[in-house]
């Protein structure tokens, strides 16, 4: 595998800052790239009209979002931002363990755990690292008639929800072929991502409009302790345009 220099990932980055992103809210655009044992991964910042910013994805839980989701292992190699990150995203890539990962920007370099010392982490409250692979396994509770409910279905198993106990994946169909996002639940709670979130998210990294969705899947765990399905509806109505008959769900159980 071709290691990058600084110079290249922020040219990199600055490539994806520039895509078409999804930002009605802030009108700003952020790009970056994350190295990892699997390779680069790409990000971008996606905002959702009428829903608060609690809901957007920044750049830098993207591309955690997108490597995790594919199967990358942190700790991560590094990561090149086109902007400083923010407190949030500081304690999602911390999360992961990743605290010796370079964080390149443009005028300067320095380690994640410079960026934020003391952290609270999944350690501090005997939680498995962000990335990890989940101890739960999931079994669907209904048949699995498509590819898009397989898809959805197998992505369970990536989400990792550490308190909820809550796992779910989001699974989008579109003329070119499947993406999906999965639930990543912050110990921390607030920099959590939405698997709906996600999808659409991938799906704009690969310069694909949302409204090129045909239908969707959600598979989850259903507790009281979050409502994916209503979370699920009303993003993907509001990016993708689907109606609610466009979404299947498969509810899965916990195979203890």
């Amino acid at each position: 595998m071709q290691v990058k220099d600084s110079a290249e990932l922020l040219s990199e980055a600055e490539k994806v800052k520039q895509m078409k992103h999804h930002i009605p809210i802030s009108d700003y655009s952020v790009g970056a790239v994350l190295t990892t044992d699997r390779g680069d991964f790409h990000g971008m910042n996606l905002e959702i009209e009428g829903v608060g910013l609690y809901e957007s994805m920044h750049a830098e839980q993207s591309a955690v979002h997108h490597a995790i989701s594919e199967g990358a292992v942190p700790p991560f190699h590094s990561i090149a931002i086109t902007d400083s990150p923010c407190g949030l995203c500081r304690q999602f890539m911390v999360e992961t363990g990743s605290v010796k990962m370079p964080v390149i920007l443009k005028d300067k370099t320095m380690s994640l755990g410079e960026y934020l010392p003391n952290a609270f982490t999944p350690a501090t409250v005997g939680k498995p690292l962000l990335g990890q692979v989940p101890a739960i396994k999931l079994k669907p509770t209904c048949e699995l008639p498509t590819e898009l409910h397989k898809t959805a279905h197998m992505m369970c198993n990536r989400s990792q929800s550490s308190w909820m106990r809550a796992p779910a994946a989001v699974a989008l169909q579109h003329a070119e072929g499947i993406v999906s996002g999965v639930f990543l639940e912050s110990v921390a709670h607030n920099p959590s991502v939405n698997p709906a979130t996600g999808a659409v998210n991938k799906l704009l990294l690969k310069g694909i409009s949302p409204s090129a969705v045909t239908k969707a899947v959600l598979a989850y765990v259903d507790t009281p302790t979050i409502d994916h399905k209503f979370n699920t509806i009303r993003i993907l109505q509001i990016l993708c345009g689907l109606k609610e008959e466009d979404i299947s769900f498969v509810k899965e159980d916990i195979d203890e």
